[in-house]
């Protein structure tokens, strides 16, 4: 049924094809066509399949003693898209006779590619239309997708090897190299040093966790801040004392200083004291309030 319906699309869509100059008898010197036709898509995208395709044919074209080699877009031209659809539903091998009438080829090139547990497959088949059997077939192994051009191009030359249809003095593909991992440029001069002081300030932590660098400035810093307020504490004692205990409590002897000098002395260093007692109480709450926040900034990464 199927093979019906080929023959009828064929002698529809062919006969224009069959009463060209190609179809007539070629001579004996005249090089043979062939056909090649889209790769079959097997768990890979149409336009891979594609891309292969077109590669596939310039190696034909490049390395085929062939006279002429019909592309997809050539049998489009030549059939339509629909017949060329109808055709290709049935079998190469079943249709083989119809396809070359209307192709007016002598071979025919078909086949697939496909991704089997991440192995890409490329197989090719080339069939004689005259003896209506296959002449050469080839199964190569790509190791990713991207290689897969590179491994249709080694296919069709070894294809047409064994079919022996290789123009003369065509050397074999070579493979193209891995393309190299540009290696990283070297960091301008002192930003080794940068770096590495961003890192300890930052404890050389970039997972977002806590910074023990930052936590132990942290603490240090609100330890000495802490240590300021009795330190405050103890010299406003004193300044207090020091006014408090020559005028009210016991006489403190000062040998040489007149009258008018003692009673400026004392008062002169408790303020003096109660001075230096303010500057420790402030730099005790700086240091505190910077420590509180580096501690916060560790901790919280």
């Amino acid at each position: 049924m199927v093979l019906a319906t080929c023959a009828g699309v064929l002698l529809a869509g062919g006969a224009a094809a069959q009463s060209a100059p190609e179809a007539a008898a070629k001579p004996a010197a005249l090089a043979p066509t062939v056909a090649v036709f889209q790769l079959n898509a097997e768990r890979v995208e149409t336009s891979v399949a594609k891309l292969v395709t077109d590669t596939l044919v310039g190696e034909v074209r490049r390395a085929g003693n062939f006279s002429r080699v019909l592309a997809s877009s050539d049998m489009d031209a030549l059939l339509g898209l629909e017949r060329q659809k109808q055709m290709m539903s049935c079998s190469l091998d079943n249709c083989m006779a119809e396809l070359a009438g209307a192709l007016g080829t002598d071979y025919l090139l078909a086949g697939s590619i496909g991704e089997l547990g991440g192995t890409y497959l490329v197989n090719l088949k080339l069939l004689d239309v005259r003896r209506a059997m296959a002449v050469a077939v080839v199964n190569r192994r790509s190791p990713s997708q991207g290689t897969l051009p590179d491994t249709a191009i080694r296919a069709g030359y070894d294809l047409l090897a064994e079919a022996k249809l290789l123009r003369e003095a065509v050397e074999p593909p070579a493979p193209q190299p891995a393309t190299p991992v540009a290696a990283a440029a070297p960091p301008p001069a002192g930003t080794g040093a940068k770096d590495g002081a961003r890192e300890g300030a930052s404890g050389g932590s970039d997972s977002g966790g806590p910074s023990f660098a930052l936590i132990g400035a942290g603490a240090a810093a609100l330890g000495v801040g802490l240590a300021g307020l009795p330190l405050t504490v103890l010299m406003v004692v004193a300044a207090v004392l020091t006014v408090v205990l020559p005028y009210f409590v016991l006489y403190v002897p000062t040998p040489g200083l007149p009258y008018a000098a003692r009673a400026a002395a004392f008062p002169v260093g408790a303020g003096a004291l109660g001075v230096v007692a303010g500057v420790v109480f402030l730099a005790g709450l700086g240091l505190g309030a910077a420590g509180v926040a580096l501690l916060a900034k560790g901790f919280m990464g």
